[in-house]
């Protein structure tokens, strides 16, 4: 199966960022996990995260687009402070199954 991405998907990825959501521990307040969450779809010419889901998909790209996302996601991840310690929450497009 070929993971490489065309070009122009390529260039849209680099504009999109991840944020993280905290995800806390009721008992001790403390962030024990963060949720990936992606923004920044409207400057890639999308109204929604699912619409860039559906044009990946519709362009038989969701696999390629997923693991690209995977790799940028981890990368931002690591650079949070005491990254070792907490878990890592990423939603996964169930047509990836």
């Amino acid at each position: 199966m070929d993971t490489k991405l065309p070009d122009n998907w390529l260039q849209r990825l680099e504009k999109l960022d991840i944020a993280f959501q905290p995800i806390l521990n009721i008992h001790t307040g403390k962030t024990y996990a963060v949720e990936a969450l992606l923004r920044g779809y409207e400057e890639i010419g999308f109204e929604s995260i699912f619409a860039i889901f559906d044009r990946v998909y519709q362009e038989n790209l969701l696999y390629s687009f997923d693991m690209a996302l995977r790799e940028k996601t981890l990368k931002k991840f690591t650079q949070i402070q005491d990254y070792q310690n907490l878990k890592l929450f990423y939603n996964l497009d169930n047509r990836i199954f």
